[in-house]
């Protein structure tokens, strides 16, 4: 079963909770979200990864240019796993 997800929120929202999230790349009518998995860490994204157990690592690189990171919608589970 699919986990439940959040709407997607606009990058000036910041999360609230450290964790995983998805970060939509793109919107295609045709294929739907592109998304990869990024970890806030309560201040900072880290480097993102298509792979959520690599993405998952708190010992990541911070991206160096938060701009482009913040720059990207953003969503989380819905409820608690």
């Amino acid at each position: 079963m699919k986990p439940k997800v959040t709407p997607w929120f606009p990058p000036e929202i910041k999360p609230v909770h450290v964790g995983i999230y998805h970060r939509q790349l793109a919107h295609t009518s045709r294929n739907g979200d592109l998304v990869v998995f990024a970890y806030w860490d309560g201040t900072h994204w880290l480097i993102p990864s298509a792979d959520p157990g690599v993405a998952s690592d708190p010992w990541r690189p911070r991206v160096i240019d938060q701009s482009y990171l913040f720059a990207l919608p953003w969503r989380g589970l819905a409820e608690k796993p």
